[in-house]
């Protein structure tokens, strides 16, 4: 039976976690007709061993593996053609983000809006974390007014047409970014809405420098471009 939601999961070195976060996505919507694909982005450890022994218990749980790691936005890309669901919602693998908040952000979908976004209202994140979370965010509202205080929060949720209606163009983490400012500018109507926020179980961040900088890079060539 065709899946009413997609929950994409993109994992990178994740073999900590991934269990943990399959099965906690998968209570957490029970009642719920849907899909679960795990992207594995080039792992080089036993993430993609391990989702491959889940899926003999979890039927709705599906995986994809890339042979070569090309970063965040690629992995979802890859994860939004393979969808079947009517809605299409993504996470995190690193237990930051709580999948009972979906259900919660489904409802107001139902209720007329076509994106949901989870605002991290109260962020677990060390000092530094929250300082350039703050710089982004406003950098990317002095760049494209977008009306929500945190951008790449997550989980969030697009009625499917949507995502298959926009071209991904940026790289890392300024996906989030580029799929809100896209649905509006194409007059879809979206909110923010807070969520629960944890921190990394096991403290190691996927975050560095050299993904920061690609960021900054592709979200000023994504400002030019929109110009």
């Amino acid at each position: 039976m065709k899946p009413n939601l997609s929950v994409v999961i993109p994992a990178y070195n994740e073999e900590m976690n991934i269990k943990k976060v399959i099965e906690l996505t998968i209570n957490s919507l029970k009642g719920l007709n849907f899909e679960l694909v795990i992207v594995d982005d080039g792992s080089k450890d036993k993430t993609k061993d391990i989702v491959k022994k889940l899926m003999k218990k979890y039927k709705r749980l599906r995986l994809i593996v890339k042979d070569v790691n090309k970063g965040y936005a690629d992995a979802l890309r890859t994860g939004f053609n393979s969808c079947k669901g009517e809605y299409i919602t993504f996470i995190d693998a690193d237990l930051q983000n709580r999948p009972e908040d979906i259900p919660k952000l489904i409802d107001w979908v139902d209720k007329g809006y076509d994106i949901v976004i989870g605002w991290r209202k109260d962020r677990k994140d060390i000092l530094i974390r929250l300082i350039v979370s703050r710089l982004w965010n406003s950098l990317c509202h002095l760049l494209f007014q977008i009306p929500f205080p945190d951008i790449n929060g997550k989980p969030k949720v697009f009625k499917a047409g949507i995502l298959k209606d926009i071209k991904i163009e940026t790289k890392q983490w300024v996906i989030d970014l580029e799929l809100v400012h896209k649905a509006l500018k194409k007059g879809y109507k979206g909110m923010q809405v807070p969520v629960g926020h944890s921190s990394r179980e096991d403290k190691q961040s996927k975050a560095t420098f050299r993904k920061g900088l690609i960021s900054l890079m592709s979200l000023l060539e994504y400002r030019v471009k929109s110009w």
